[in-house]
């Protein structure tokens, strides 16, 4: 009779045991996933219609680079540059120089849970890195130095649009 309450006590214990550990390594992927920061950057070219008679053509800015950038983690993150990495070379990072917030936000900004920028790039420097073939995956560095980038679909649609946008026939 005694032999049998204690195995049913060390069944009991090391049951206890193991959910307590199974729920405790959920419970630290859980915080992990909603405590780390995390954005999507999308690298586009817009056509940007400026503020002046509505339906005129001189308006309209074509082949704007830009960059949007979504908070899509539960934390705020303060975003303070933009940029590429540089294609099949050792050199590091390209940075890209924003010369505006297209949304009218100021840059560098604090983006919050669910909401996003778009940063407006310099043509030129853009039109020089894609002609020398240097310009790689887009991305996104934080206030604490962590780096965010584009997903390959995003950085080959960029690519595509860029070669269409600055093409001879657009010239």
């Amino acid at each position: 009779r005694m032999d049998l309450i204690q195995t049913a006590a060390i069944i009991i214990g090391m049951t206890t045991g193991i959910a307590g550990l199974v729920l405790g390594i959920i419970n630290t992927i859980h915080q992990r996933s909603t405590v780390r920061p995390r954005l999507r950057v999308e690298p586009s070219i817009y056509q940007l219609i400026k503020r002046g008679i509505p339906g005129d053509p001189r308006n309209i800015e074509h082949n704007v680079g830009g960059m949007t950038i979504y908070n899509i983690g539960n934390v705020p993150v303060v975003g303070v540059a933009i940029g590429f990495r540089r294609k099949q070379t050792d050199a590091g990072d390209l940075c890209i120089i924003t010369t505006s917030a297209i949304n009218g936000a100021e840059w560098p900004a604090e983006i919050l849970p669910g909401h996003s920028i778009t940063l407006r790039m310099e043509s030129d420097q853009l039109r020089k890195h894609f002609d020398e073939g240097t310009l790689g995956t887009a991305y996104v560095r934080t206030a604490v130095g962590d780096l965010f980038f584009a997903s390959r679909k995003a950085s080959r649609r960029f690519q595509e649009q860029l070669s269409s946008s600055i093409s001879p026939a657009s010239e």
